[in-house]
């Protein structure tokens, strides 16, 4: 499970699964829940015959994992959250107004919005948000397309839904 963040050339996946969904991606409905993203990730579980399977959950796709988690429990094998929150995660609320901030803040100062939201402003977080940059830099053939306006205000949207909501008895609050 992705959140959206491009994957650097060297660690990209080579399996099936990933071939459809990199053939799929930016089109389509624009998901504005993280159970609708759930759906459609059971959905191609299921549409690629799989029983089960091990999902590795980065960022938002730590929150979408859990959910199919809590609707597809037979699905699941193994989960590793990376970077995520849990359903009813309280600082999952203000995050829409971190991140447009921090945009804002990228776009008047001409930085990259990533140097600001996934890194720390200390000596060792700039030289790691530089590295990371290059990295990205490296891939230039299956490059994904931009995120649109109306994509970025659904997945804020999805996230902080996501906060507001009871944390289910299969969410990860507090553990």
């Amino acid at each position: 499970m992705g959140s959206g963040c491009r994957r650097p050339p060297r660690f990209r996946s080579r399996t099936r699964a990933h071939r459809l969904s990199r053939s799929r991606s930016s089109h389509g409905r624009i998901r504005d829940s993280i159970e609708a993203m759930a759906a459609d990730a059971v959905a191609v579980i299921r549409t690629l015959g799989l029983e089960r399977v091990d999902l590795f959950g980065l960022s938002m796709g730590g929150m979408v994992a859990q959910s199919i988690l809590g609707h597809a429990p037979n699905l699941v094998d193994r989960m590793i959250l990376a970077g995520s929150g849990p359903e009813g995660g309280p600082s999952l609320t203000t995050m829409t107004g971190v991140t447009i901030r921090a945009t804002a803040r990228a776009i008047a100062t001409g930085t990259d919005p990533k140097r600001l939201l996934f890194f720390t402003r200390s000596p060792l977080g700039r030289s790691a948000a530089t590295s990371y940059l290059r990295l990205l830099k490296e891939r230039t053939a299956e490059r994904d397309a931009a995120v649109t306006p109306a994509v970025f205000r659904a997945l804020l949207g999805a996230v902080e839904h996501w906060g507001h909501q009871t944390a289910s008895p299969t969410s990860f609050a507090g553990s």
